[in-house]
């Protein structure tokens, strides 16, 4: 039986394994659960977003910061620390 920082840790990599290749940045916990025997977590990470046409119009000269847009993954992990289940989540500008 693992714990929920164990769980967490499955999660993430399970993540990282799946996205391997990916430009992400600021994966982060966003929610954490344990519903009977499972733990529920909710993790979320930037990816680059094409910028708008005011975004590129209204940017500082040299600004070489890519708009990002944030996106959320909930995963399912039993108590022997395997990842069960994925379910997408949309995502939205910061």
């Amino acid at each position: 039986m693992i714990n929920s920082k164990e769980a967490i840790k499955k999660a993430k990599e399970f993540f990282l394994k799946l996205y391997d290749g990916y430009e992400i940045s600021r994966l982060r916990v966003e929610e954490f659960e344990i519903e009977e025997e499972d733990f529920i977590i909710t993790l979320g990470w930037n990816e680059p977003r094409e910028p708008t046409a005011i975004e590129i119009a209204t940017a500082p000269v040299g600004n070489n910061l890519k708009p990002t847009e944030r996106h959320y993954k909930t995963f399912i992990v039993n108590n022997d620390g395997n990842v069960e289940k994925m379910k997408v989540w949309e995502g939205y500008n910061e």
